[in-house]
């Protein structure tokens, strides 16, 4: 339990049974609830990402990871970019295969392709995703992880990777403004539609072990337990 947030203003934090939470955190909810408005905290870090890349219509953009944040970034690419064409990969083909086909404007590829994009993404949360990453951007191009990488030795290969091909490189981790999770909030409410259902998986409390136990190879992208 964190006594204080990041940004102050709380007692403890989202896993305790209570929390002492100042009121300007809360947003209202004035539409029907449902499984995909979990996502509104993520997605509000990936569009303060989003909003560093300044992507253009012409960019080439890869998305690395089709996981929970690769969804999030995939939709917010959809629902702000929607005639912007992009590429994603994961290990995980099922997975990679619901994003895809929900996303609509994204073609799913291998990293074995030699292909390099002007804008890559990586959201795979692995050092092999982050390395496949410094060597699909292009040089002169941008790349942003998301990946929480930090307690591994993965820093060492990166200076290496990067330096030769004038890359700007970008570690994105919080959700920028507070503006970020209203407007997250309002994506989800305005843009969301059944055929982003199929990345989504929904649990009972009790079936939380098992979920997390087969995280990994889940075909979702993200599990909500439900609590109710």
């Amino acid at each position: 339990m964190c006594r204080t947030g990041q940004i102050g203003g709380f007692s403890n934090r989202g896993f305790a049974q209570s929390a002492e939470i100042d009121a300007r955190y809360l947003l209202r909810i004035d539409y029907p609830r449902g499984p995909q408005l979990a996502l509104t905290e993520p997605l509000s870090c990936v569009l303060h990402a989003l909003d560093w890349a300044q992507l253009d219509a012409s960019d080439r953009v890869l998305v690395i990871g089709a996981g929970g944040l690769g969804l999030c970034l995939a939709f917010a690419l959809c629902a702000e970019f929607r005639e912007l064409s992009f590429a994603i990969a994961d290990t995980n083909v099922e997975r990679l295969t619901r994003v895809a086909a929900a996303a609509l404007t994204a073609a799913p590829v291998s990293l074995d392709a030699p292909t390099e994009y002007d804008v890559v993404f990586d959201l795979s949360g692995s050092e092999s995703g982050l390395r496949a990453a410094t060597e699909r951007v292009i040089g002169g191009g941008r790349l942003c992880t998301m990946s929480h990488l930090d307690g591994y030795t993965t820093g060492e290969f990166l200076l290496g990777a990067l330096t030769r091909k004038d890359v700007t490189f970008k570690v994105s981790y919080l959700n920028g403004e507070f503006e970020n999770v209203a407007r997250a909030m309002s994506l989800i409410a305005d843009r969301w539609s059944s055929r982003w259902d199929a990345t989504l998986e929904t649990v009972p409390y009790d079936a939380l072990p098992a979920a997390f136990a087969r995280r990994r190879l889940s075909s979702a992208s993200k599990t909500i337990v439900d609590i109710g």
